[in-house]
């Protein structure tokens, strides 16, 4: 609207009367409109529906209360931010009167100011939901026949296994979401599954994986990413200090090296004619505490040669690391093992400063019958992370 149409009143100096009718004027003609519609609404209804206008003339009444509900609601919170302005506007609070401003022009012009807002669950409500909707479209992606319970109950919301599926991945989610109170930030625990998703879709549909798992974008094909997280929220992102969670994945067949990179070492490391620039197969257990994710010692199959990867990672802005590469299987006549440590991105820059040769580890981890005790430990909780973040896929 032209600054030249804007006329600005205040209604704390001079006579109240004039200001009060002006002000009042309005809104007595919005409730004349609203009569003139509901009449509107009766003159069609009775002009088209027959033998059945007596029953469609009472539904035209029957239905005020719903719309009168919904009216009232925003009513209601357009009452209560008319208090909060009013009151700053009255006690000459100029800061909180700019803010509004500044709040209401970044809403005019489209800007994401409720993004860091939390979501509020409201309290005194107990009630159960069964969804089964055809189609959502969130970020950017189109999720079909979204189906599962959801509970609202006393500030808390439960998704339990909301079951949903897109061109990508077969995915299932239970979500635990606390609101907050004066105590405590907002909190979330959920149990996240993607079955045969392709790694690159995966990464785009939840970027934080690749904080979490910074070599899995170096993999294009098809895995099952499994997770299960709890974590308070700030600015509706996870406190660090207080994330706890596990996470797997596995996949077969899975592109590592570009083709031309592939071909040129193929025959340096003594692989087979018929080698392809594909990982067997990768089964990945993960512990996240806090900032660190821990990956559990994790096989890799490629053509003749078998490799143990293990180590931990930082979630911080550099993503520092420190991995063991193993080799514990191969046509070489001896046994190698490399140690990789640094930030990712000084590691991607200049590789050969951040790796040193190191003994190999884990060399009979996956043989039972010669498995050392830290062995039996180790496969015990992976299997552990495995069976119980697999239990709940249906």
């Amino acid at each position: 609207m032209s600054a030249a149409l804007i006329k600005k009143e205040s209604m704390t100096e001079g006579s109240l009367w004039n200001k009060i009718l002006g002000f009042a004027f309005p809104l007595a003609m919005t409730g004349i409109l609203q009569q003139a519609f509901n009449a509107a609404d009766i003159a069609v209804v009775g002009n088209f529906t027959g033998e059945l206008g007596e029953a469609c003339m009472a539904a035209v009444g029957a239905n005020t209360p719903i719309i009168n509900f919904i009216i009232n609601g925003f009513l209601g919170i357009s009452l209560g931010t008319n208090v909060v302005i009013a009151n700053a506007v009255g006690s000459k609070d100029d800061e909180t009167v700019q803010n509004t401003e500044e709040a209401i022009e970044e809403i005019e012009a489209g800007k994401d100011t409720l993004s860091a807002m939390p979501f509020i669950v409201p309290k005194g409500i107990d009630l159960t939901m069964y969804t089964n909707l055809s189609e959502i479209n969130f970020n950017d992606h189109l999720f079909n026949n979204v189906g599962g319970d959801v509970t609202i109950k006393d500030g808390v919301a439960i998704l339990q296994e909301l079951g949903f599926s897109s061109d990508a991945a077969e995915m299932q989610l239970t979500a635990i979401y606390r609101t907050p109170s004066p105590q405590d930030d907002p909190f979330i625990e959920l149990d996240f599954h993607l079955l045969d998703i392709e790694i690159d879709e995966l990464i785009d549909l939840i970027p934080s994986v690749d904080s979490i798992v910074p070599m899995l974008k170096a993999f294009s094909g098809q895995a099952n990413f499994h997770l299960a997280a709890e974590t308070f929220l700030k600015d509706n992102t996870p406190i660090m200090s207080t994330l706890l969670g596990a996470a797997a994945i596995d996949g077969k067949n899975l592109v590592l090296l570009d083709n031309e990179v592939f071909d040129g070492i193929k025959r340096k490391l003594l692989m087979s004619k018929n080698a392809q620039n594909v990982i067997d197969s990768i089964d990945v257990q993960m512990q996240v505490i806090r900032n660190r994710v821990t990956l559990y010692p994790s096989r890799v199959h490629m053509d003749r040669y078998t490799a143990i990867i293990d180590g931990r990672h930082f979630i911080n802005k550099d993503l520092d690391c420190k991995y063991t590469v193993s080799l514990i299987d191969s046509p070489l006549p001896i046994s190698l093992g490399v140690s990789i440590s640094g930030s990712i991105n000084d590691i991607a820059e200049s590789p050969i400063k951040h790796i040193r040769l190191v003994r190999p580890q884990y060399n009979k981890l996956y043989i039972p019958d010669k498995q050392s005790r830290t062995d039996e430990i180790i496969m015990e909780l992976k299997n552990n992370i495995q069976d119980v973040l697999r239990s709940n896929v249906r």
